[in-house]
Parts: structure tokens; sequence; C-alpha cells
């Protein structure tokens, strides 16, 4: 999550025509809850992968392994950032009220307030993962599995190459 709102996913799996990377990071961005138009991504290399002990596991695709391979991990990891950087299921200060995230906005229903996640997430970064998620029911998915264009590919109306089209 980045201070302008961006938010960047990092795919570890080779994308070959069959939609993994969109499909990965529509995945995480469920979780996150984050604004779909304001997500891009980017390949982590095998030295960063090196570096944060092979966080990513291996760097390898086969046919339709990507996604089924990885859905369960990229899944978690993106709630486990949700509830660690916007304080999804945190409660407010003085609150017995939980916060809650949706589109890039941390909200608290109560009190009226909201931020965005490109606010809170270099204080967020700070604060330790929760030891466990809860990942969201399926039929409760507002990105993954929904068609929106991919984001591998120009956007159709511009032709331009785009990341963040939806």
């Amino acid at each position: 999550m980045r201070p302008d709102d961006t938010i960047v996913i990092r795919i570890a799996r080779s994308e070959m025509g069959q939609g993994s990377l969109t499909g990965l990071a529509q995945l995480v961005a469920e979780e996150l809850e984050c604004d779909w138009s304001k997500v891009t991504t980017e390949y982590p290399t095998p030295g960063q992968s090196f570096a944060r002990k092979r966080i990513w596991g291996d760097f390898s695709t086969g046919g339709s392994r990507g996604i089924r391979g990885s859905q369960d991990y990229v899944r978690k990891g993106g709630a486990t950032r949700a509830n660690a950087r916007s304080g999804r299921g945190r409660r407010m200060e003085g609150s017995g009220e939980r916060m809650r995230a949706e589109k890039s906005v941390v909200s608290h229903a109560a009190s009226g307030r909201s931020t965005t996640f490109g606010k809170v997430a270099e204080a967020a970064a700070k604060l330790p993962p929760p030891a466990e998620v809860a990942l969201k029911d399926p039929r409760d998915w507002k990105i993954a599995g929904k068609g929106l264009l991919r984001l591998d590919t120009a956007d159709k109306t511009t032709g331009k190459w785009s990341t963040a089209s939806t």
C-alpha cells in the first residue's frame, strides 16, 4: 500500500495467457477490500524472495497450477495485510465498535470517521500481523471471479498498455 492509495500486488507466477496475474491479484484485492481501480502488479525477483525467506514459495507456473496452487496463501496474505494495515477487525480506541475496510477506505461507523489505506499504510506497516485471519466467504466476493479486464493486456478503449483497467 502506497501513500498515494495505489496497491501493488506482487505475483510470483508467470503469466502465459491463462490469466494467473489477474486472477491472483483479484484474490489478494478481495481479501484486502481494496479499490480494484488502484491495483497494480509487479513480479518479485528471486533475490527479493531469497531475502524474504522465500515468502512467495517456488516461482513455477504450469498450466492452470498458478492459481490453483497459490490461491490459499495469496488469500491469507491479503487477509493478513488487511487486518494488520487497514485496521479491519480492530476496535477503534475508546470504542467497543470495530472498524471496517471497503474500497481502500477504513471507516468507523459510530464516529463517522474514515481514512484511506494510503494515509495509514506507513504506520500500519509497523504493526505485527495477526496470528490467524479469517478468509472471506466466496459468496461475498466483489472482485475475485468477476468479469474485470485483465491486468496484463492493453486497455480495450485506448489501446494503451494498462495494469489498472477495470
